[in-house]
């Protein structure tokens, strides 16, 4: 393989791959990456084994050939070379026995260790028997407005991703994604331009693990154009609007709850606050409570909203704000950082907190409805 590159595209192509390959792992070419160079393009392809991304960048070719590559240290080596320089990746044959890799630029020269490139594994492409385009917009919206829910507690596997699903809506097919840790519940629902009512309505719910919506949401950054996913209920695929750069992942082999029995339907009373307010005196109230607890108990009354912390071991705070309330006096309890978590998700000024009694979830939605929902369970303080 000789192929020379511009260093500001080859770093460029590392920094999309890299991320997913371990920097320690007991199986030594996964801490590789796979390099083939032909035509005018380098093509480099990484995984570890749940998660492949495959990319590419422009390059002059003068002998094509394959071979891999220490992901780490190449990236480290190209990062430190001087912007706009000029890098030929050089191997005396093709890597079928891990010829060392060769890399010269200016007076600069390495040689790396490689492993053989047929011991690299690879991840079955999905069959596209279900698939669609989404706007990178729409699609960052569903994703990162509901990552901050996912689950962590691997007992409950089912809930380490974000569930993606379509279903009818009064507008037309919705593309809903929803993601919960049994605490808290984020929902985000947008009807999606491209889909058709049968294409939509047939295409089965997937669940994205965490570490895959993380990689689709730093892929997507910057984009425009249109997303092209399709997935075969184990695998999902997402070719990106660059046209350079392909995600291939593994689903999560499970079935997620029916989120629609958490959300209550009857919520009589109503709040309305302004989001920044709120959320700063959460924050203020929330330096006093305990690292166990962060339990701040909500005093709703008319055109009022106290939030009152209560730590034995740190003191008391009080803090009040202007509020719309509907209803009696209510004092409920909730997770400080959990409402903040959701304050954080929440776009418009003023957003409502939709309840019914002390003990049952509260709903946490825009005060004029932009398609994002949140549910918080509520706290003994």
């Amino acid at each position: 393989m000789n192929i020379t590159l511009d260093r500001d595209h080859l770093h460029a192509a590392l920094g999309r791959i890299t991320r997913i390959v371990e920097k320690r792992t007991t199986i030594p070419i996964l801490a590789n990456i796979v390099m083939a160079a032909e035509g005018e393009r380098l093509t480099i392809t990484g995984t570890d084994l749940d998660i492949e991304i495959v990319t590419a960048c422009a390059g002059e070719v003068k002998q094509a050939g394959t071979c891999t590559a220490p992901a780490h240290t190449l990236s480290d080596i190209v990062g430190k070379l001087p912007k706009g320089a000029t890098i030929v990746l050089e191997t005396a044959e093709d890597d079928k026995g891990g010829a060392p890799l060769l890399l010269k630029s200016g007076r600069a020269k390495f040689s790396l260790s490689t492993l053989p490139a047929a011991d690299a594994p690879e991840l079955k492409v999905p069959e596209p028997k279900h698939a669609f385009a989404i706007a990178p917009r729409l699609l960052d919206e569903l994703l990162s407005r509901t990552q901050f829910a996912i689950s962590t507690e691997e007992t409950r596997y089912y809930l380490n991703g974000t569930y993606l699903h379509a279903a009818a809506g009064p507008d037309g097919p919705m593309l809903t994604a929803v993601a919960t840790d049994g605490h808290r519940l984020a929902r985000m629902a947008l009807v999606c331009p491209p889909f058709t009512q049968g294409e939509a309505l047939a295409m089965p719910g997937v669940i994205i693990p965490a570490k895959t919506v993380v990689e689709i949401l730093r892929q997507i950054k910057d984009q425009d154009g249109e997303v092209a996913i399709s997935h075969d209920g184990a695998r999902i695929r997402v070719a990106f609007p660059d046209g350079r750069t392909v995600l291939t992942s593994k689903l999560i082999d499970g079935t997620f709850p029916d989120y629609l029995r958490v959300i209550p339907r009857n919520h009589p009373h109503r709040a309305e606050v302004d989001r920044q307010a709120l959320d700063e005196a959460c924050d203020r109230v929330g330096t006093i409570s305990s690292e166990r607890g962060r339990g701040v108990r909500f005093g709703f009354a008319d055109n009022e909203l106290a939030l009152t912390v209560v730590n034995p071991d740190g003191g008391n705070a009080e803090d009040q704000l202007t509020a719309d309330w509907n209803g009696a006096a209510t004092d409920i309890g909730f997770n400080g950082a959990y409402v903040r978590s959701i304050l954080a998700h929440l776009r418009g000024k003023t957003i409502a907190v939709l309840l019914n009694t002390p003990g049952e979830p509260s709903v946490w939605t825009e005060a004029k409805d932009d398609g994002f929902l949140a549910v918080l369970m509520p706290m003994r303080v």
